[in-house]
């Protein structure tokens, strides 16, 4: 009996280290492949191309919001691996540098955690190709997820950034948190 309790204590001593460590290994790597990622941004910058290099994910430009510290490589390609690693582009929408409704998707406990503290009037700066372009924030959403209007192409040039919501939610959010810019 004294055996059991031993090797038992054991088991749930090794099974506890293996889920502590679980978060810490995304998290590294994660940061891993951030540092890659602004790598290949900043080479992309210095030739003046988007070389996807066969790559799942490539980046294709980066966004900052200096009043909540935001910035983060925006990437393009398999849109699920883009969203594991970084901000990513939502496909069939303008990219940036391109005229249109440029639509942008981060995880709402990552890359988008600090747009709960966005206020209408803040300014997102991206970074493109051929420059930075600002945008100033004009409204703030909580949609339902089917309401994909807001990804919708438009004449104007706006920016729209979505991530899940409530923000400290655990699990699947059952909602959107939806940020729209005019560019300026």
């Amino acid at each position: 009996m004294k055996n059991i309790f031993k090797y038992s204590s054991y088991t749930l001593f090794i099974i506890a280290i293996c889920i502590l460590l679980k978060p810490t290994f995304f998290y590294a790597k994660g940061f891993i492949i951030q540092k890659k990622l602004k790598y290949e941004w900043e080479n992309s910058i210095e030739k003046k191309q988007i070389n996807p290099n066969n790559n799942l994910i490539y980046p294709i430009g980066k966004i900052n919001v200096s009043n909540l510290n935001l910035s983060s490589i925006i990437t393009n390609g398999d849109f699920k691996k883009s969203l594991q690693f970084s901000i990513a582009h939502i496909p069939y929408t303008s990219k940036p540098g391109e005229k249109g409704n440029i639509c942008l998707a981060g995880h709402r406990d990552t890359f988008f955690k600090k747009l709960e503290y966005i206020k209408k009037t803040d300014v997102i700066e991206i970074e493109h190709l051929t420059g930075i372009d600002k945008y100033l924030v004009k409204d703030i959403k909580i949609i339902q997820p089917y309401e994909i209007n807001y990804l919708y192409e438009s004449d104007k040039e706006i920016l729209t950034l979505i991530t899940c919501y409530p923000f400290e939610y655990l699990g699947n959010a059952p909602l959107r948190y939806m940020i729209q810019a005019k560019k300026i």
